[in-house]
């Protein structure tokens, strides 16, 4: 099972009143560098798979350290928090 993220006023999180620590079990949308299309990968997926596979056209990608760190600064930023541990 998989849950979306919840959704906060803006105002709130550019406040610093509102901070969600996200589960290993959070969908996050990417997309496909080949056909642009949106994977859904479970947090704990993109902590521990060095590659993401596209569901619609079976593009392997390799994910790293770094696209995980803009994930999480980017998700930080709108007041989302997880940790980098790993399983």
């Amino acid at each position: 099972m998989t849950y979306p993220l919840a959704k906060h006023n803006e105002d709130e999180v550019k406040d610093g009143q509102v901070s969600t620590i996200l589960s290993g079990d959070v969908s996050i949308p990417l997309g496909c560098s080949k056909c642009q299309q949106e994977t859904e990968y479970k947090l704990d997926t993109l902590k521990t798979t060095p590659v993401l596979r596209c569901r619609h056209c079976g593009y392997v990608h390799p994910f790293g350290r770094s696209e995980l760190e803009v994930i999480q600064r980017v998700l930080s930023h709108h007041g989302y928090h997880f940790t980098n541990n790993e399983k």
